[in-house]
């Protein structure tokens, strides 16, 4: 295997030698790597041709296009030892303007005091409490 400006070269071995190219120049030279990486994981299970690897390559062309962190992905399915690429999974951390629009329209007459009592609203599981002091709502208990 060899680099040659940001394209991959890889040598198979059938009744002669033949070069296939594989273009990975849309890719940082981290993401690079972690391609690398994942071909060589893909191919301790079983043998990759090209034009698997081909797809593989179009497939995060289309992660990154949904500004999908490719080596996290990548890293994701080694780790879970999955034999494919699937988007990672976040979970929205809500954002304090919007746990504000959602108290005033559950409580309208929220005062922004801590004495007031939000315990009845859960969001995602868990109590809202406000802080006063710190002028921040804050997400309690379980989840």
């Amino acid at each position: 295997m060899k680099n040659f400006s940001n394209s991959l070269f890889f040598v198979f071995e059938k009744s002669k030698l033949k070069k296939e190219e594989l273009n990975l120049k849309d890719f940082t030279a981290y993401e690079q790597e972690k391609i690398i990486q994942w071909f060589k994981y893909k191919a301790l299970k079983r043998n990759l041709n090209i034009l698997s690897k081909q797809r593989i390559i179009k497939q995060l062309r289309e992660f990154k296009a949904r500004n999908q962190d490719i080596s996290k992905i990548i890293d994701q399915s080694i780790l879970k030892g999955w034999q494919g690429l699937f988007f990672v999974k976040t979970e929205k951390k809500l954002e304090q303007n919007e746990l504000l629009e959602l108290v005033l329209k559950e409580f309208p007459e929220f005062n922004f005091t801590d004495s007031f009592d939000l315990s009845t609203l859960k969001i995602k599981g868990q109590s809202v409490k406000y802080n006063a002091s710190q002028d921040k709502f804050v997400l309690e208990g379980a989840k």
